[in-house]
């Protein structure tokens, strides 16, 4: 399967509710370049793709309603020197750099 067909194949197994939740997130939604992402990273698999795609618009609604993570809510962790912000993406998006061996799990 080529590319473009596996694009509209995953649009057209995904509800529009997706793409509404991923805007809510912060994110594009279900652009052509989002869709081809989630494709080569699950092998061309079109129904995992929509699969995982739809658990992640749903995650990213919940864990980020104002369309991203304020600064206030990573205070601590950025005090303890395991969260950076290095800069920018050529986008303008900052790029936040996690030292996970330095990070402590409060909560399962």
């Amino acid at each position: 399967m080529d590319l473009q067909t596996g694009i509209q194949q995953l649009r057209s197994l995904l509800p529009p509710t997706v793409h509404d939740q991923l805007v809510a997130g912060g994110e594009e939604g279900l652009t052509d370049d989002t869709l081809r992402r989630w494709l080569v990273a699950r092998k061309m698999n079109v129904k995992t793709a929509a699969a995982h795609l739809q658990e992640h618009a749903a995650w990213r609604s919940a864990w980020t309603p104002n369309k991203r993570i304020s600064e206030s809510e990573v205070a601590a962790d950025m005090q303890q020197d395991k969260i950076f912000v290095q800069g920018c993406d050529p986008q303008g998006r900052p790029v936040i750099l996690l030292q996970a061996a330095k990070h402590t799990m409060t909560q399962p």
